[in-house]
């Protein structure tokens, strides 16, 4: 957040891995959160915004606080696809 002024969020999980190869490839301390955005802050707004594909990405302004936190999972580099990712639940 600190770098881009907003998180990085998806709707859906096929969309959170095209964003994860495309900004975080060969990065190994990534986790995805799902979040319950009912539960966020009202000073932390979801905005859903147009990419330059036309494709709709929301976007969370401001921190997540941990209640909000359904599910924790790792994204673990996919050796047999370099830049992909798979996903498994965090320990």
């Amino acid at each position: 957040m600190a770098e881009e002024g907003f998180i990085h969020a998806s709707g859906d999980e096929a969309q959170m891995l095209r964003v994860a190869a495309r900004l975080f490839a060969g990065r190994e301390d990534l986790l995805a959160l799902d979040v319950d955005t009912e539960r966020l802050p009202a000073h932390s707004p979801v905005i859903r915004e147009p990419a330059r594909s036309g494709e709709i990405y929301p976007h969370v302004y401001g921190p997540i606080n941990p209640d909000a936190v359904l599910r924790v999972r790792a994204l673990i580099p996919d050796t047999a696809n370099p830049g992909a990712f798979t996903l498994t639940d965090a320990e």
